[in-house]
Parts: structure tokens; sequence; C-alpha cells
């Protein structure tokens, strides 16, 4: 029946021609990386850039949503509180990752908890969900 499906002969396929072409290529391409030859800096300096620069474009992507001043987390959050939620420099101070008043779920419990950063703290009181 599957034999029969163009949709899965044609993956079938796709999968027999990267076995057989890319695979080969990349392990090749991997084993010339570790050795000594003329202008391998370049090379690897090529065969890196996708990875370096994925992180790059990440890292900015992460510094548009959480900017103090007009990041997009903070401008969502004061448009759908009509402007009751202050904007938070979610970067640049360390309150809003390690403060004292925080919230987080239980999943195991259940429960919904506030209070310090230690679970066992005096302060550390759970409420059913």
């Amino acid at each position: 029946m599957l034999a029969r499906d163009v949709v899965f002969m044609k993956a079938v396929v796709n999968t027999f021609i990267f076995v057989l072409v890319v695979a080969p290529v990349q392990a090749g391409l991997a084993l010339l990386i570790n050795q000594r030859l003329r202008g391998i800096n370049v090379f690897r300096a090529i065969y890196f850039m996708p990875v370096v620069m994925s992180i790059v474009v990440v890292s900015l992507l992460w510094r548009l949503i959480y900017d103090g001043q007009s990041g997009l987390l903070n401008n969502l959050l004061g448009a759908i509180s009509f402007g009751a939620i202050p904007p938070v420099n979610w970067l640049g101070d360390p309150s809003p990752a390690l403060g004292g008043n925080h919230h987080h779920v239980d999943l195991a419990g259940g429960r919904l908890s506030h209070g310090d950063l230690a679970v066992g703290s005096a302060n550390h009181q759970p409420h059913a969900l």
C-alpha cells in the first residue's frame, strides 16, 4: 500500500540520496577539518560560519525582545495591561530573575507558589490551583 503512494516513494528516494551523497560528503568535510593543510583556517572559518551566524542572529532577536526601554515583551505587557505593568529592565536588572518576589508552578503538586528562592523558606506559601 505504501509502495503505491507517490509521496512516500519520493521520501524514500530522498532518504537514499541523502545517505549515499550528503552523508559521505559531510564525513569527508569533518575529516578535512582536523588535517594540517595550507589554508585550513580559512576553510574552518567558512565551514563554521553558519553556526556562528545563527547564534548571533538569535542573540540579537532575544535582545530586541527583552530590551528594557522598547522591547517587544515590555510593549506587549504594557499593551495588554493598558499601561498598568511598568517596563522592566529584563537584561540589566537581576531582580526579575533572582528577586524575592517571583512566582512558579509546582507541576507535581499542582500549586502556585510565591516567595523567596529557597523552596523551604518561611516565605514560601503554596496556593492550590
